[in-house]
């Protein structure tokens, strides 16, 4: 956001300004269905209609008197009274526990590197009523939808004084952030914590939040095809994931009275995780993690955090799952599974991309023209690395996009990776150690990167040089060999996704082998091994 400082003070050129803000002078748009048109736009073949305001309209308007909103505002509760850097009691090198009880824990560090009177606090509400079913997501979902329009106007003054928050349906519950000037992130927390505790259900409002809902899961199926396929994969490979049309078919039939039900069992269990950084002492951030705990445990008790897992495909079978899709294109996602949770793999993984994602792209796009969605990324979740190829044509068929993937993993890329130099295979490797160990450029940047690693488990806060350590150790032979007992040797689980468009034409045929067609994807799920993440 700019700042500006002003000067100056001219009340002359304000009452001209503002002599001039008058019915004479006011162009209204109107836009809501069933409006009397009388032409169409001619490009877009909109119809509209323009006339005059009538005569006794802008008489009544012109003769108002000034409306009880138009006064100024009163003073702004959340402006800091001295925005002052506290003294740092322990250059400690990462968060540290700083207080523990049943349901809460506090991660605290003071910040001794940006040293400025900010401070970011991350507050998880883990909670299985989140999310343990469709219908409990998009309950949990329009509640809080409700609880930040209710905000959107009570957090404003703090806003306008460096103060700044989200509340979003997270993995495992609820994720409140703070930032901004710590003096006066008390006051906001208690507000927040207000609305979340104790939003009254508007019933208009549920309304128009329901509709808006109902508006971007219709609506996601008009997506790109690509963007479909990454859609479904993440829906594949994480438990109390589902696709759209199960939250619409949830949303459909709720009611407000279902989500004032809702509201008020959602924390009745609720395991409390906080991290603060920034100039906040321990002291303070333990005062104000108890204080959280005691408001949200007024509604409920301590629980256990539900186990966010993984689907973990087993080596050596193909899984197929096909969609149908209202697009001209066709595409097809190919994703590898690593068959191991570690930095190590993790290391090869992120290496190993970085070497095949420039011939996958130039094979396939530039020089094949397969379509202009052609890339090769890494997909780790909840640990486990991971690979995909994906790719999004207007002209060929599944059977042919299926047939040129793999030929470049198992045909074309293994003598590109055997004639890599040394000092081409240096380069890759020295990029990616340098971008792992990128400094943090901001404090907010260094808190996010502190809840990531919190989220994933890693309480040392040291994955980076760590993993940067195991992408040191790597050697080409290291790599080669990895790449042959993983993808062509199939020593990990492979997942296929193709999106058939209008055009496609009939399905092909599973690859040769083993391919078990994926139909129903909660069975599928539910009949699959899986992983969580590490308890401390």
């Amino acid at each position: 956001r700019d700042s500006y400082e002003f000067r100056a003070y001219s009340a002359d050129f304000l009452r001209r300004f503002l002599a001039r803000l008058t019915p004479d002078n006011l162009r209204l748009t109107l836009m809501a269905k069933g409006l009397p048109s009388s032409a169409l736009e001619s490009r877009y073949r909109i119809p509209y209609r323009i006339t005059r305001l009538a005569p006794e309209l802008r008489q009544r308007w012109g003769n108002a008197e000034p409306g009880p909103m138009l006064a100024v505002p009163a003073k702004n509760p959340f402006l800091p009274r001295a925005a002052t850097l506290k003294p740092v009691a322990e250059n400690a090198p990462a968060p540290a526990l700083v207080y523990k009880e049943k349901g809460l824990r506090i991660w605290h560090r003071q910040d001794s590197r940006f040293r400025i009177p900010k401070a970011d606090v991350f507050v998880t509400l883990a909670t299985a009523r989140a999310n343990d079913t469709p219908r409990d997501s998009v309950l949990a979902r329009l509640y809080l939808m409700l609880v930040n329009d209710r905000l959107n106007a009570l957090a404003y003054p703090a806003a306008l004084a460096g103060l700044h928050y989200s509340i979003v349906q997270g993995n495992g519950g609820i994720l409140l952030v703070l930032g901004g000037y710590d003096e006066k992130q008390p006051q906001l927390l208690d507000l927040l914590l207000d609305q979340l505790l104790g939003l009254p259900i508007d019933a208009r409002r549920f309304t128009v939040m329901k509709e808006q809902l109902r508006q971007l899961w219709e609506n996601s199926r008009h997506d790109r095809p690509y963007l479909q396929l990454n859609r479904e994969l993440t829906t594949i490979l994480h438990h109390h994931r589902w696709p759209p049309g199960d939250y619409l078919a949830a949303l459909r039939e709720l009611r407000p009275a279902d989500l004032e039900d809702f509201a008020s069992r959602l924390l009745a269990q609720t395991n409390i995780e906080i991290l603060s950084h920034g100039n906040l002492t321990a002291t303070e951030a333990g005062a104000l993690g108890r204080h959280i705990a005691a408001r949200v445990f007024s509604r409920g008790r301590p629980g256990p955090a539900p186990a966010m897992r993984l689907t973990v495909l087993p080596p050596g079978i193909d899984y197929l799952r096909r969609l149908h899709l209202d697009h001209d294109d066709t595409a097809a996602l190919v994703y590898y599974q690593a068959g191991a949770e570690n930095l190590a793999t993790e290391a090869r993984v992120q290496l190993l991309q970085r070497v095949v994602k420039g011939p996958f792209f130039y094979l396939l796009r530039t020089r094949d023209q397969l379509g202009y969605v052609v890339y090769a990324s890494p997909q780790t979740a909840l640990r486990r690395p991971g690979l995909k190829f994906v790719v999004q044509s207007p002209s060929r068929d599944m059977a042919q996009l299926r047939r040129r993937v793999e030929t470049f993993l198992r045909e074309e890329f293994p003598p590109l990776l055997d004639a890599l130099g040394e000092e081409e295979f240096e380069q890759y490797r020295e990029g990616l150690i340098n971008d792992i160990l990128e400094k943090d450029n901001s404090l907010s940047a260094r808190s996010h990167r502190y809840f990531k690693m919190l989220a994933l488990k890693y309480y040392d806060f040291d994955y980076q040089r760590r993993l940067a350590d195991a992408v040191r150790s790597i050697t080409k032979a290291d790599l080669q060999a990895f790449y042959r007992q993983w993808i062509q040797e199939a020593g990990g689980g492979r997942l296929i996704i193709e999106a058939y468009g209008r055009t496609a034409g009939d399905e092909p045929p599973p690859a040769p082998g083993e391919t078990q067609l994926i139909e129903d994807i909660e069975a599928f799920k539910a009949r699959m091994p899986s992983s969580a993440l590490p308890e401390m």
